[in-house]
């Protein structure tokens, strides 16, 4: 199953006419236009290893079940009618 799916999903994600501007131009967008135009939850500078460090903890105290049963729910809502 291809999971990439990038000019199927990113008019959902920032609109047809933003998505259509980025796929036919190629354009490389920097991190806080995709902030902005919701691809990214959170960014941090590239020297800020220990923010990165403390939300990959955070997300290890999860179930890891738990975790991969939310991805799989998610990843299905995407392709089918709720």
């Amino acid at each position: 199953m291809n999971r990439a799916g990038g000019t199927q999903r990113l008019p959902q994600l920032i609109g047809l006419a933003k998505a259509k501007e980025l796929i036919y131009s190629g354009d490389i967008i920097d991190a806080a236009t995709a902030l902005s135009n919701g691809l990214l939850n959170r960014f941090h500078a590239a020297d800020s290893w220990s923010e990165t460090m403390k939300f990959a903890e955070k997300l290890t105290r999860n179930s890891f079940n738990g975790m991969r049963c939310a991805k799989s729910l998610i990843d299905y809502s995407l392709s089918n009618d709720m």
